[in-house]
């Protein structure tokens, strides 16, 4: 009774450890997501505001500018109608050197052009908008599914199947046969080695199904393997193999190049081999 009670709080408080290292992994995950955003937003941040400041300073060359056009014209009309009270021989000895002074003094055709190149990065943060829309929406879409691990019915494709192969009408249960079979030709089909796949595609979020195998197996085990199961983890690039029974960790691939990637359940029978997927 004792070595029970201290074999169950041992196995209670390693998993209260796991759980706990989880959460800080968790927590740290979130965090530095959380920091990178933040830098990500104040680099942005900081393109836009030298833009608005070079839209300002533009503008404000552009003012004054017409300030300096509107003095030199205020100027302009001052000595004309001080010429005006003038004689009129006088005023027509003038009118040539007065024209002539407003001539290089004309108002510019455009004061408030901007560059180019200015407007083309205005759109461009427009644009940038429309993607940070749409990628927060992508993002909260597969962390929302990702949370939540999907448990998968897997059929197998009789259509990949190698013809030393039999399979069950459901698709759910394969074995492997002394002799192969006639099967139609097939460019999807496994010629030299007894393969099959699974019909359903995973490119995204998290998954996983069970295998009922048989008695024999190449893996150093403690005790029997009955059944398998295969969690997928395609943003996490994580592919693991447990002991459905125990939780017992088999095998882990790790950092694999998933993304993007659409992955099919894939599945070898060695002689004599059988196996059969949970429903």
């Amino acid at each position: 009774m004792l070595t029970y009670r201290r074999e169950t709080e041992q196995k209670v408080w390693e998993m209260l450890d796991l759980i706990k290292r989880e959460r800080e992994n968790t927590v740290a995950e979130f965090r530095e997501l959380q920091r990178w955003l933040e830098e990500q937003e104040k680099l942005l941040l900081a393109r836009m505001e030298e833009t608005e400041k070079e839209i300002v300073a533009r503008r404000d060359e552009c003012l004054a500018k017409q300030v300096e056009e509107l003095s030199s014209l205020d100027s302009l009309i001052e000595e004309m109608e001080e010429k005006h009270q003038q004689p009129s021989s006088k005023l027509l000895q003038d009118i040539g050197r007065i024209l002539k002074k407003y001539q290089v003094k004309k108002p510019s055709e455009n004061p408030v052009a901007f560059p180019l190149e200015l407007k083309w990065r205005i759109w461009d943060y427009s644009d940038i908008s429309v993607f940070l829309k749409g990628i927060t929406k992508q993002f909260r879409d597969t962390l929302k599914g990702g949370l939540q691990l999907q448990k998968a019915n897997v059929i197998l494709d009789p259509e990949t199947a190698h013809p030393g192969l039999a399979f069950s009408k459901d698709h759910k249960d394969v074995r492997a046969v002394v002799k192969d079979q006639c099967l139609p030709q097939n460019p999807k089909r496994f010629e030299i080695w007894r393969f099959i796949l699974g019909c359903q595609g995973f490119s995204t979020g998290r998954h996983c199904w069970e295998i009922t195998v048989g008695r024999y197996t190449k893996l150093p085990l403690t005790t029997d393997l009955k059944r398998i199961r295969v969690s997928l983890n395609c943003e996490g690039g994580q592919v693991t193999f447990s002991d459905a029974e125990t939780a017992a960790l088999l095998y882990t691939f790790s950092e694999a190049a998933l993304a993007g990637e659409t992955l099919l359940p894939s599945f070898f029978l060695n002689n004599y081999a059988c196996l059969t997927l949970a429903p």
